[in-house]
């Protein structure tokens, strides 16, 4: 029997994102124990912080 495919959607993967460089959003598919990333080719900036 065929399992049903899970999706997400991740920002920043690597963790490199700050206020100054941006992260990339990715989604993931997971399908019998396998998994895969595809790229969106959207960059965001990470939040900022206040002092």
């Amino acid at each position: 029997m065929a399992g049903i495919p899970q999706i997400k959607i991740v920002f920043d993967r690597r963790k490199k994102a700050s206020a100054v460089n941006p992260g990339t959003v990715e989604i993931e598919v997971s399908y019998n124990r396998e998994r895969v990333r595809l790229s969106t080719g959207v960059a965001v900036l990470g939040k900022a912080t206040l002092l």
